[in-house]
């Protein structure tokens, strides 16, 4: 910028020259600087024109010639011949600004200012723009090893210079910018640094450093082991804290199990309680209302209606009867003494069977319709369980659809497994109700006073779980319900048992999660009668 503003004046009077170099603002921008001047260009001299020092007082001799000083003559010299800006360096170059140690002289050519990679060669030489500073300040932490002769500045070059390629060990590189170009200059160890470090030492400082070495190094040992140590002691505490918290979690579990298993206890036997009172009281009510009346009225009323009476003694006897199997089989699947027995059975004649008897307990409330079809030869299932899973489906289904509406069986083979369907078109399972569907004694919230004991489902799943099979229900709150039975049948359930044992397996108490083994509700689609 200093070198174009130069260029860009016809003539150089003292008034420009002090218009431009106030312009630049160098005192303030350029802290590094120590002076700046101009030098006209009359042949191999260059005399000095115009200075400006950061020292109050200093000025220029009058017609001091640049080219006197060795240094400067050759950095005028490349700075003429190369058209570019080049720097001389050495101790306090500078004649008449003080701590001068680098002098950077920039050509100023004449005619209109240089546009950017225009060569010099195509104009004259019309003189010199040159700045002086002292580097040291760019040491930064090393200032004072320059003022005690440790550094010395070796060179100075610009960034198109090759002479930093090869540089000797503990040089320092700095860098500046001066007349639109980075300046590098490198220092090398002064005379003070080789004369120390040639030195040789006396024999009480190699015996005193070697004692202070050995001492460090045991200090620092002892630290290490004392560290080591103390690791040790931590990660075994944390080893045993661990351990003491995991056994007091698990005895927590253990214990909240255990109040899990009481409370479930103790709600199962109110919920039991609860339950026989309410459905043996209606039954017995019933018996004790029939035999009064044959009792008092026996010989004077028809006979029709002594068997209607009768009727409905052996219906309610019939209902506690079922009630107390119920109870125990339940009993039987929470105390695990279940044993499945599995035998050849013809699967056609017992659905046709038990749609005959769930038809007469119900008093043909509603036509129960069986379908078959497959080849089941004799299928090994249990019977006794397989009769409650078949006889609790049927009931339910008849009992929560109205009278009159069929409901359908339906069997059928699938591989090596047999798919017994249960089908209705009555009130359906709301959604609120089907997490809790296989959890004892829970009834749907739509049943209204329609009797029952919450264990039907229940007593289903384990029988199933004891087969090792699956139940799959789909249902549609209004529409009806869909309950789906797949029990494995032949070889491969004996498979599943030891080869060696022969006699009857205990049925496991399945998982008594809500909703464990139920199917995804999906919207009911009855197939057509």
């Amino acid at each position: 910028m200093l070198i174009r503003q130069v260029e860009a004046s016809d003539v150089l009077t003292e008034s420009d020259w002090r218009r431009i170099a106030g312009s630049i603002e160098w005192l303030r921008r350029y802290p590094l600087l120590l002076g700046i001047g101009y030098a006209d260009a009359e042949g191999d001299h260059a005399p000095v024109r115009f200075v400006e020092s950061r020292v109050a007082g200093s000025e220029a001799p009058d017609g001091a010639d640049l080219a006197e000083e060795t240094e400067w003559r050759a950095a005028l010299a490349k700075a003429r011949t190369t058209g570019e800006p080049a720097a001389a360096s050495g101790p306090d170059l500078s004649p008449f600004i003080e701590n001068t140690s680098i002098v950077i002289f920039g050509p100023v050519l004449k005619g209109p200012p240089r546009s950017a990679g225009e060569s010099h060669e195509t104009k004259s030489l019309r003189g010199f723009v040159f700045v002086s500073f002292n580097p040291n300040g760019l040491l930064r932490d090393k200032p004072h090893a320059v003022s005690n002769g440790m550094l010395e500045m070796a060179q100075v070059t610009a960034p198109s210079g090759n002479a930093l390629h090869s540089m000797e060990s503990f040089s320092e590189i700095v860098s500046t910018t001066a007349l639109g170009h980075t300046w590098t200059i490198r220092y090398t160890p002064g005379r003070a640094f080789v004369r120390d470090s040639q030195a040789p030492l006396p024999w009480w400082v190699l015996g005193g450093g070697i004692a202070v070495s050995v001492l460090l190094f045991g200090i620092v040992w002892t630290q290490i082991r004392l560290r080591l140590r103390d690791q040790a002691l931590n990660a075994e505490l944390e080893q045993r804290i661990s351990e003491r918290t995991a056994e007091l979690q698990m005895a927590n579990t253990r214990l909240e199990e255990a109040f899990t298993r009481e409370h479930e206890l103790s709600a199962l036997k109110s919920n039991f309680i609860s339950m026989v009172s309410h459905e043996l009281r209606n039954p017995l009510g019933i018996i004790l209302s029939s035999a009064q009346i044959l009792e008092r009225y026996g010989d004077r009323i028809p006979a029709e209606k002594s068997k209607a009476q009768l009727a409905a003694i052996h219906h309610a006897v019939f209902r506690i009867t079922a009630l107390t199997e119920e109870v125990l089989l339940f009993g039987k699947f929470e105390a695990g003494r279940v044993q499945l027995q599995p035998a050849p059975v013809d699967l056609d004649d017992l659905c046709e069977v038990i749609a005959d008897e769930t038809r007469s307990m119900t008093n043909g409330r509603c036509p129960i319709e069986v379908r078959t079809a497959g080849d089941f030869g004799e299928a090994q299932v249990d019977e006794k369980l397989l009769r409650h899973i078949l006889g609790n489906l049927l009931q339910n289904a008849v009992k929560f659809s109205p009278t009159g509406l069929a409901v359908t069986l339906a069997l059928r083979r699938e591989n090596d497994e047999a798919v017994f369907e249960v089908s209705d078109r009555g009130i359906g399972i709301p959604p609120a109700d089907r997490a809790r569907l296989f959890h004892s004694f829970h009834r749907c919230s739509n049943v209204g006073h329609l009797p029952g004991t919450g264990l039907g489902l229940v007593i289903v799943k384990r029988c199933v779980d004891a087969h090792r099979g699956r139940i799959e229900i789909t249902s549609n709150e209004g529409k009806g319900t869909i309950v789906a039975v797949r029990l494995p049948i032949g070889a491969q359930q004996s498979e599943k048992e030891s080869p060696e044992s022969s006699t009857p397996r205990a049925a496991t108490l399945p998982n008594r999660s809500a909703g464990s083994g139920i199917g995804e509700f999906l919207p009911l689609h009855h197939p057509t009668p």
